[in-house]
């Protein structure tokens, strides 16, 4: 299983979350959240969380998603569950 340092996570994430919203990643910051962002609504989380998913090979939980409501609580949730998957 790859091991991600937290830069690497940082750039996965950000690069995701510009993707779908359709915005430049300089636009976004770790405080960039679900209610502050008119694009980033239900569908785009869910498309947020597939990227994750795919890109990552991890699997995110309904809770997970409820959780990563700016990109910094996202990058913590991603972190978590790659540290899980490591270390079972």
């Amino acid at each position: 299983m790859k091991r991600y340092s937290n830069k690497e996570i940082h750039e996965i994430v950000i690069g995701i979350f510009a993707q779908a919203l359709g915005v430049e990643q300089q636009s976004l910051s770790p405080l960039t959240a679900y209610n502050s962002h008119t694009g980033w609504d239900s569908l785009r989380q869910l498309e947020i969380v597939s990227n994750l998913e795919q890109a990552l090979n991890i699997n995110l939980t309904i809770d997970d998603m409820i959780e990563m409501d700016t990109i910094k609580k996202t990058e913590e949730v991603v972190t978590r569950r790659l540290s899980r998957q490591n270390n079972p």
